[in-house]
Order: C-alpha cells, then structure tokens, then sequence
C-alpha cells in the first residue's frame, strides 16, 4: 500500500458528486 494518494478518475469523480451532498466533504 503506497499509491493511497493516487486515486482512479472514477473515484476523484465519485468525491466530486459526495461533497456537493450536505453532510459530506467536511460538514459533519
């Protein structure tokens, strides 16, 4: 485990749908 910090396409999209989302991205 070292390429924790290079994240697929899919998922940096799948981040980008999460923090438009109220409660996800920080906002707890």
């Amino acid at each position: 485990m070292g390429e924790m910090h290079n994240y697929p396409s899919e998922l940096l999209t799948l981040i980008a749908h999460l923090k438009k989302f109220p409660g996800v991205g920080g906002k707890t």
